[in-house]
């Protein structure tokens, strides 16, 4: 199973994000060894574009997976308020 999505951030919240995305990126890794992460910035002067991709995760993490990217885009809503 592969998961991909991508972010962007405004100035004022793109250093939580990135680590918010970080530590997911650890967290995957550990629950699911075998899995590869990426995790990539394209930066500019007022925000930041993320990109995040999981590849070799077991069809059994997919409910997880898909509540945790939820998860992730409504605390970047509640940063952007």
């Amino acid at each position: 199973m592969k998961v991909y999505f991508e972010l962007e951030a405004g100035i004022l919240s793109r250093s939580s994000i990135r680590e918010q995305l970080n530590n997911s990126k650890s967290k995957i890794e550990h629950w699911y060894p075998g899995s590869h992460v990426l995790l990539t910035e394209n930066k500019s002067l007022f925000d930041s574009k993320f990109y995040f991709e999981a590849n070799n995760l077991p069809e059994s993490a997919k409910n997880h997976m898909e509540l945790w990217i939820d998860g992730i885009k409504s605390k970047i809503e509640e940063i952007a308020e």
